[in-house]
């Protein structure tokens, strides 16, 4: 609620800690995407007292901990690791969360597909104009990697929910869209 979302968006987003699947947070460039996806994932592993994974390249804000009472949120930086390692590693911790910090290949979009599918619920922040260009981008990216059909059916069977935000005025305006 401190970011500037509106107390039924927070409890909708919150009560979305116990589903699997993906969260895609969109918006422009700048629109505070990142800080929104690392809020919820924070309160989601503390409310839950789970385990939680960053993959990010670089890693931009300080999420890292592992605690009884708060669970843990471990980290990893991706500038110095190939992506399809630390997706290995990453799975064998089993973890309840997954943020991936940007999707920037095809390879990327079809490994987020593949981990919302298989277990964990993924939050990823994704530039877009609005929720449906957010699933669109999504697609075209996936389907490079993949055939466009396995990449809509991937789409389909992951998709949770999409939160658009972008500022106007210098006030922050948010939609969801859950599927």
């Amino acid at each position: 609620r401190e970011l500037g979302h509106s107390p039924d968006l927070v409890r909708e987003i919150l009560g979305l800690r116990k589903e699997r699947g993906l969260l895609l947070v969109s918006g422009s460039f700048g629109s505070g995407k990142t800080t929104t996806a690392s809020a919820i994932l924070d309160q989601w592993v503390t409310l839950e007292r789970e385990v939680a994974i960053t993959l990010e390249d670089p890693p931009e804000l300080p999420l890292k901990r592992v605690t009884e009472d708060r669970g843990a949120i471990y980290q990893v930086d991706l500038t110095e690791k190939p992506f399809h390692v630390a997706i290995k590693h990453s799975r064998r911790w089993a973890p309840r969360y997954m943020f991936l910090g940007e999707i920037r290949t095809p390879e990327a979009a079809a490994e987020l597909l593949h981990m919302s599918i298989s277990g964990p619920m993924v939050l990823c922040p994704i530039h877009a104009a609005d929720e449906i260009q957010a699933i669109v981008s999504l697609c075209r990216f996936a389907s490079v990697a993949m055939s466009e059909r396995s990449a809509r059916e991937m789409v389909a069977a992951s998709l949770h929910t999409v939160l658009y935000q972008q500022f106007v005025n210098n006030r922050l305006v948010s939609r969801i869209a859950t599927i």
